[in-house]
């Protein structure tokens, strides 16, 4: 059964996050580059549920309050009952159906904990309020203290904490709950024997102890008669004993050695193993459990297969009742099944910024549910515009295969050095309504095509009219191919395979070599630049390179030759490729 989690985050003059507003789910990626805030963000969830009294550098505007809200969504009966009575009504007479909003917020001029604020909103009234006792103790309830697992630059003060403070510490009491149910009864005998043997009242109390107390005693009573000591050694209860539970780590069977004192590899696989171990137990548990679990960068250290595998435990943790919120650099913690509500962080002028969801983008930009899934796909096939700054889209799979070599050749760089993903979206129909979802998220994104898609899909999208004069002139003289018997053309007057001399994409190209058709294609071109497409004035792609085909052989030959003579050698048209890379990089 789903557990509560929290929906929605607002944070305000919280170190760079001058005023950012976050959508989560129960398993939520944070994809950024390095400084861009997503630790500050996973730093300030934390700090909603468990407030302390922040720094004056934790302060974005020195002179400003700074403010968390947060949606708890899910708490249903099931979840309530779960609670002590005064815990479970108090949380109750706030709710709005199942969810409760609440806010920690800390003055500019606090100098205690106690002027840290924590309230709750109130549906009746329509603002926010002191909660009523037992409430906030109830929140601790329904979530226990978050785990924060830190980058690994912040270990060395991780180690430094109480145990039930400490990263490892707070893995390990998740872990040994089992053992601590099951066993409860069994130690406490056992400590309760040892308290026999040294405590002050004990019943079995060594007699050494018993003989240093008489020889100090007498002592004393020269002092100050009529008073005496009994030496006591306090014995940890249950509950104590466990909260000082550490890891001690063994190599090659050498001495234990502390967990703090290996290096930053071996911690983080510590910790990832420790996670991973976790999620089989609760898969394989029945214990309602809400816990927030925040992760900078789990893949630190990892190799890839190792990546995958931490992956997948944190994604069984989120299916059976934890929040998982991690920032990463890494396309395999993402998969193209979470691409739609992982967040982009970037930096603008020193504050956090988070684009729009690719979820929220398609249901702004295509409502209707029928299409929604169909679109989400067609991104999502292909992640990689999480990790870019811009993203170019294309519809063949040449150019997915020869681009990016073509680019290094002519550039001197490697797509990814400039942050530019090159994604397929395999057909020409979908191309507008990507164009529009991405920029809708404020990724720069450009698109391009066969010269069929100036028939089509721009058509259809509303880029080009079907009655401007390049496209009536365009038709007019495919026509005439077809009276010529060069093409077949269908009952929209395109090329057609059937009872065709030739192929529709070779029906382009011998349209593109027709002299009159060459000033028509050219404004065609350059209107669809100005709509964020470059269409291949040639047909295809693969006239410009000279290409004779479209198959594994002849893309092999070409990237044979391209790296042994050239670009300029091996390409037939590279002013054309040097003039769509340019034109790529001057997009914004």
């Amino acid at each position: 059964m789903p557990n509560p989690y929290v929906s929605s985050l607002k944070i305000i003059n919280f170190r760079s996050c001058a005023n950012v507003e976050a959508l989560l789910s129960r398993f939520t990626p944070l994809v950024g580059y390095n400084n861009a805030g997503k630790s500050n963000i996973l730093t300030s969830l934390s700090w909603l549920l468990r407030g302390k009294l922040l720094s004056e550098s934790d302060f974005f505007d020195a002179g400003e309050e700074i403010s968390v809200e947060g949606l708890i969504e899910g708490i249903t009966e099931d979840t309530l009952l779960r609670l002590h009575d005064n815990h479970r009504l108090r949380i109750q007479e706030r709710l709005n159906g199942e969810a409760l909003l609440i806010r920690r917020s800390q003055p500019a001029d606090a100098t205690k904990k106690s002027d840290v604020k924590f309230e709750v909103y109130n549906p009746q009234t329509d603002s926010f309020g002191p909660p009523p006792n037992g409430l906030e103790a109830g929140i601790s309830k329904l979530f226990p203290e978050p785990i924060r697992v830190g980058a690994m630059e912040n270990a060395a003060e991780d180690a430094t904490k109480a145990k039930t403070s400490s990263t490892i510490g707070k893995l390990l009491n998740e872990l040994s709950q089992g053992v601590q149910a099951a066993h409860h009864q069994e130690i406490e005998e056992h400590l309760e024997a040892v308290r026999g043997f040294i405590d002050s009242s004990g019943a079995n109390r060594f007699g050494a102890l018993s003989e240093i107390d008489g020889a100090i005693n007498e002592k004393i009573s020269s002092f100050f008669p009529g008073v005496e000591i009994k030496l006591h050694f306090p014995v940890p209860d249950f509950t104590e004993l466990f909260s000082k539970g550490t890891v001690k780590v063994f190599e090659d069977g050498h001495t234990p050695r502390d967990f703090e004192n290996f290096g930053h590899g071996a911690q983080r696989s510590i910790q990832m193993a420790l996670i991973q171990y976790l999620a089989e137990v609760k898969q394989s548990a029945n214990v309602p459990t809400t816990t927030l679990l925040l992760i900078d960068e789990p893949e630190l250290y990892l190799h890839p297969f190792a990546i995958e595998q931490i992956r997948t435990a944190l994604l069984t943790l989120s299916k059976h009742g934890y929040q998982v919120v991690f920032s990463t650099h890494s396309p395999q913690m993402v998969t193209a099944e979470h691409a739609h509500h992982t967040l982009l962080v970037r930096k603008e002028d020193s504050q956090t910024k988070i684009r729009k969801r690719l979820e929220d983008a398609i249901q702004d930009i295509e409502p209707r549910a029928d299409h929604q899934i169909t679109h989400l796909f067609s991104l999502t096939q292909s992640h990689a515009f999480l990790f870019a700054d811009k993203v170019v889209l294309t519809e063949g799979k040449t150019e997915h295969l020869l681009l990016p070599a073509l680019y290094q050749s002519m550039t001197g760089r490697t797509l990814a050095q400039d942050q530019i993903a090159l994604i397929p979206v395999g057909g020409v129909d979908s191309l507008a309504k990507c164009i529009r979802i991405l920029q809708h998220m404020d990724i720069p994104t450009i698109a391009i095509a066969d010269l069929d898609y100036g028939f089509r899909g721009a058509i259809d999208s509303g880029m080009v009219n079907c009655d401007a004069p390049s496209i009536v002139n365009l038709r007019t003289l495919l026509q005439s191919l077809a009276n010529q018997d060069q093409v077949a053309l269908d009952q929209n007057g395109l090329p057609s395979k059937r009872n065709s001399p030739v192929s529709p994409s070779k029906a382009f190209e011998i349209l593109a070599e027709h002299d009159d058709a060459r000033p028509s294609i050219e404004s065609l071109h350059q209107h669809l630049k100005n709509n964020r497409v470059w269409l291949w004035q040639k047909g295809a792609i693969e006239p410009h390179l000279g290409l004779e085909g479209k198959g594994p052989a002849h893309w092999a030959s070409f990237s044979d030759r391209l790296s042994r003579d050239g670009v300029e050698a091996v390409c037939a048209d590279h002013q054309s490729i040097r003039e769509l890379f340019d034109w790529i990089r001057e997009q914004q």
